[in-house]
């Protein structure tokens, strides 16, 4: 559906800033064609007086100098005859006051031509902004100027205007229309708004305080107040507008500006018409109606006289085809196919219809509006009832602001400052002009769409909660150097600040339909001042609240300027005896000590200076101290790159350098005695590995033979003795249990000088198929499944990653549950840093694997969780399940020689889990 815009570019063109005039291109008369209020307001004339009249009749000029209405011509015949917008510069135009007087006015003058489609110029924009206040900034006080325009303004409004401040409501300014409506005069000034209208009910007061104390701002509508008039009390009706007044340069208000605009004749003339409206004849005759009535069965048509005058016949009742006659052509068409549908209709259908009919006065076709309903006799259509309304106006003033609409958006397209509308709570775009979409970093945007779907980096900012806060209260918001942070086209942010109005927009009804923005961009300013203000304030900060003793030392005597605490208390001195003082004057003890050859070395090369640990001689505090200093001397330098003094920096390292060299004193005589312990530890270490070595090797051979034995023991009783070979089978296990134990005990030793050896980048899927090979047979008989995904390439030791891999998997397959099919998933995963620390991985930087060997199995009770990967720790009897109860504790000891963890998770019954956790590089 084609997306229809319910803008009132009427308002929209009062809401623009600045005095705005739509003239034509008639030099030398430029006659006025429209004007918006502020425009009306300076020229001290209705806007209807002003429409059809010469631009300069309303602004003549000063009979003193300046004179700039030639100027004025000048531009507007530039932007004539170039097609262009010219702007003047600041112009200076006295505004006549009602005394006879003028007031001093600056103006910032814009022509802006408006083109129709052949590319003529068909009217011109003139646009005066009042920019005195700006001009006369370094003429007048701050204060004065920023009151006085406004003072002006408010005493010649044609609008009632007063201002109550502080909490007695004190009347500090009242125009000639309040006192009109208070029917007193000017002696009121200066008085509580309590003792002038005693008769005002305490809710009004209430209201008022409200706006004073929060600073929000109240709107009301036919607001009834009880005044002392003509001797009497009477109940008067006003359109109330009040904001909260501020002191110059203050943010909290301190009084209230209440614009009053009285509408009792209007409410009073609402009132009695309701009660008129009461009886439909009167609302008839109000309206100028006329009603009619067609008999379908007769073919005749009744009229009232308001009808037959529109239609130009004199007759009460006529044929309906005579009455036919009197519509235009083009419209008799639809007419006759709506009275064929009414007639053959059986429910009474009701008709709204437009048609044009000739007027018989001035011959022109005036639109005309139709609304009735069928009659139904017995279910059958007998007649049409309805009246007739004469729209004609309506339809040329539709027209009209059509046109005037276009106009309006080709003045605010062409308008040198940003301007937005949007429309509706979802704040859909209206229209932007260039200014705006330059200044949102967009090259077009689509009119209908959501102003957060074109600048949805505001969220957060709010920009958004502000325009719905116009909309919904219908006050007008104002931002004064306010961050506003926008994406260009290409994503970058763009940081700004601006001075943004957002006004409510309302319709003929008084009701809200959008907001217009109008924006300046003052980021420039804002930097500057910023710049400024906190270069001086962070600089000093920096040096009181820096956490080391820093000072500003300034010109070639080295003058103490600025110290922090801690410079004066390193110096052990009070402030007044060093400060604003030479360096060497407050320090006395410290000059020939080479520091004031380096002061004025900084001072006149501008290099800096670093010293550590400097012995410095300092009577502090009355007692003369050796101290050591680490300290830098920075040139500082002025806007010119001058150096104008040295910025010290110092820190007192003297306990941290008598510590250190009583510390190096201890680390010498341990290290001896270190070196001693290490060498006896490292020869202790060699015998007991060589033992258990030559043990594990030596307990073998008897085993050996006792196996051998054995065997041929057996092979003698040629089973004549069940006994005794039951005894020699219990030997044989007990043996093959014994060799497996050594073996194992071999392998845990040997890991210990497996420790330095160098490792590989190695591929887990590779080391897991190493592993597995051995259980090809194991997995065929229990029907065992082993699958894996995810597993890295880290730096590992081959023959001790495959053992890891082999023990692991083996006591998967060992502690399966009887009955169902071994089930072990093996998976790799990167472990967050976070994860790492808290299992106290910390001396191995970079990424770590969590590598997973989840199973079916047996599982075990989580109390036993770290003692399972303790050597010769078994949780079940060798009855049970086989093995020497080393398997684990080699797995945790392979896992350590790679600077990595392992530990368990267990459900009795349910299943386990090993977790084991590698760096992907070793240390070098």
């Amino acid at each position: 559906m084609e997306y229809q815009s319910p803008i009132d570019y009427r308002t929209v063109f009062n809401a623009l800033p600045g005095a705005n005039a739509l003239v034509l291109p008639d030099s030398p008369v430029f006659t006025i064609v429209a004007s918006s209020d502020e425009f009306a307001a300076f020229a001290g004339a209705l806007k209807s007086d002003l429409t059809g009249n010469s631009l300069f009749k309303f602004f003549p000029d000063n009979s003193d100098p300046p004179n700039v209405s030639d100027d004025v011509r000048v531009s507007l015949a530039i932007c004539i005859s170039t097609r262009k917008k010219n702007e003047l510069a600041v112009q200076r135009y006295d505004i006549a006051n009602s005394d006879g007087t003028f007031s001093e006015m600056y103006w910032s003058v814009i022509h802006t031509p408006i083109l129709n489609s052949a590319g003529e110029i068909s009217h011109i924009i003139h646009t005066a902004i009042n920019v005195t206040e700006r001009i006369l900034s370094n003429i007048k006080d701050e204060k004065i100027r920023s009151l006085e325009p406004a003072h002006n303004l408010f005493m010649q409004s044609a609008i009632a205007i007063h201002i109550l401040k502080g909490p007695d409501l004190i009347i500090t300014l009242a125009n000639e229309p309040t006192l009109k409506i208070w029917d007193t005069d000017k002696s009121v000034i200066g008085k509580p708004f309590h003792e002038v209208h005693s008769s005002i009910l305490q809710d009004y007061i209430d209201i008022i305080n409200n706006v004073r104390l929060t600073g929000i701002s109240y709107r009301g509508y036919e607001y009834a107040i009880t005044l002392r008039r003509n001797g009497r009390n009477e109940v008067a009706y006003f359109n109330l507008v009040l904001q909260p007044y501020y002191d110059f340069g203050q943010t909290v208000p301190n009084g209230v500006m209440v614009i009053a605009t009285e509408v009792t004749e209007m409410y009073n003339s609402r009132k009695e018409m309701i009660e008129k409206e009461r009886s439909l004849e009167l609302a008839i005759a109000i309206a100028g109606l006329g009603v009619f009535n067609i008999d379908f069965r007769s073919g005749l048509v009744s009229l009232s006289p308001q009808i037959m005058e529109w239609l130009g016949v004199d007759q009460k009742q006529l044929p309906l085809n005579e009455l036919l006659k009197k519509i235009h052509p083009d419209d008799l068409v639809s007419v006759s196919d709506m009275l064929d549908i009414l007639e053959k209709e059986q429910t009474g259908k009701r008709h709204d219809l437009v048609f044009r009919a000739q007027n018989p006065k001035t011959a022109e076709w005036q639109h005309l509006r139709s609304i009735g309903q069928v009659q139904l006799e017995n279910g059958e259509p007998v007649a049409l009832l309805g009246i007739i309304q004469d729209i004609t106006s309506s339809v040329q003033s539709t027209q009209q602001l059509e046109q005037h609409a276009q106009r309006l958006k080709s003045f605010i397209d062409s308008a040198p400052f940003p301007i937005g509308v949007y429309i509706g709570r979802e704040m859909r775009i209206e229209m932007a002009n260039k200014s705006i979409l330059d200044i949102w970093g967009r090259s077009s945007v689509s009119i209908g769409q959501c102003f957060a779907d074109v600048l949805p980096e505001l969220k957060g900012q709010g920009i958004y909660e502000q325009l719905d806060r116009v909309y919904i209260t219908g006050e007008p918001f104002h931002a004064h150097h306010s961050r506003v942070d926008l994406l260009d086209e290409g994503g970058g942010v763009r940081q700004f600040y601006f001075n943004y109005s957002f006004t409510p927009l309302f319709n003929v009804n008084g009701e809200i339909y959008g907001v217009i923005s109008t924006a300046a961009d003052v980021t420039d300013l804002v930097m500057i001042q910023k710049a400024l203000s906190e270069s001086e304030r962070n600089f000093r900060l920096m040096i009181m609240q820096a956490p080391v003793a820093m000072c500003l030392l300034r010109e070639p005597s080295h003058i103490v300027e600025m110290a922090n605490e801690k410079m004066i208390n390193l110096w052990g001195k009070s402030a007044d005896e060093v400060m604003n003082k030479p360096v060497f004057e407050g320090l006395p003890d410290a000059k020939e000590q080479g520091l004031e050859q380096l002061l004025t070395h900084v001072y006149d090369t501008g290099e800096m200076i670093q010293s550590n640990e400097r012995p410095v001689n300092l009577i502090r505090f009355g007692k003369l101290e050796l101290r050591y200093m680490d300290f830098v001397y920075q040139a500082y330098r002025d806007g010119n790159e001058k150096v104008i003094g040295v910025l010290a920096i110092a820190m007192d390292v003297t306990e941290q350098v008598v510590a250190r060299f009583k510390i190096e004193e201890m680390v010498t005589d341990r290290t001896q005695e270190l070196e001693l312990t290490n060498l006896s530890l490292q020869k202790s270490n060699a015998e007991l590995e060589q033992f258990a070595y030559i043990a594990s090797h030596d307990l073998q051979e008897p085993l050996r033979k006792i196996n051998m034995f054995t065997g041929m023991l057996q092979g003698s009783l040629d089973g004549t003795n069940e006994k005794a070979e039951t005894l020699i089978s219990n030997i044989g296990i007990s043996v093959n249990r014994m060799t497996n134990l050594i073996r194992d005990v071999l392998s845990f030793s040997q890991l210990s000088r497996m420790e330095d050896e160098t490792s590989e980048r190695m591929d887990l899927v590779e080391i897991l198929a190493d592993a597995i090979a051995d259980f090809d047979l194991m997995m065929e008989e229990k029907k065992a499944v082993v699958t894996q995904h995810g597993l890295p390439i880290v730096d590992a030791i081959p023959l001790q990653m495959v053992q890891l891999f082999h023990n692991l998997i083996s006591n998967a397959l060992k502690y399966s549950r009887p009955g169902v099919a071994p089930e072990i998933e093996i998976s790799g995963e990167k472990l967050p840093i976070v994860d790492a620390l808290q299992l106290g991985l910390c001396e191995i930087s970079g990424t770590y694997y969590k590598i997973t060997f989840r199973d079916n199995g047996i599982g075990f009770s989580q109390e036993y969780a770290a003692k399972i990967f303790n050597i010769f720790q078994r949780l079940h009897s060798r009855g049970q399940y086989e093995g020497t109860g080393i398997g684990l504790a080699i797995c945790k000891k392979i896992v350590e020689n790679h600077h990595g963890t392992i530990y368990a998770t267990g459900i009795e019954g349910e299943g386990s889990e090993f977790v084991v956790v590698l760096p992907e590089r070793q240390p070098t």
